[in-house]
């Protein structure tokens, strides 16, 4: 899609639910698709949350600094970084009142996956800024 005919103010206001819709539409899509594997419960929901901790991250940042009008970058590592913090929150507080039912190496594995597709697609915006200028 092209978001250039579109005004800038419009375009700023739809950063932030944009990548969220993103966010939750890829976790969605990747739990509908899992669904129908032929496999063991346990190695959909392991495999499952694996894609998801990659996927997820991604489109929220990629989707962000797409539909930023200007300083695409910048966007894409500010939603990063709060991502970032939003994620170190939810493991706090999931491991220390213990009410998870994952085992913590696979949250904090999540959490870390999570952040690195993150820097990641980051990295892959500021390439591509730097070969198209």
């Amino acid at each position: 899609m092209n978001f250039d005919k579109w005004p800038d103010w419009l375009r700023w206001i739809l950063v932030l639910p944009a990548s969220l819709g993103a966010y939750f539409g890829i976790q969605v899509i990747i739990a509908v698709a899992n669904s129908f594997a032929p496999v063991p419960e346990s190695m959909i929901n392991l495999w499952c949350k694996f894609i998801n901790s990659i996927a997820g991250p991604a489109a929220l940042v990629w989707v962000g600094a797409i539909i930023a009008p200007k300083h695409k970058f910048v966007v894409a590592i500010t939603i990063t970084v709060i991502h970032a913090i939003l994620n170190a929150i939810v493991l706090t507080l999931a491991i220390i009142s213990g009410r998870h039912s994952d085992p913590t190496w696979l949250l904090v594995g999540a959490c870390i996956i999570g952040i690195v597709s993150t820097i990641v697609v980051c990295v892959m915006l500021h390439e591509k800024e730097i070969s198209v200028a």
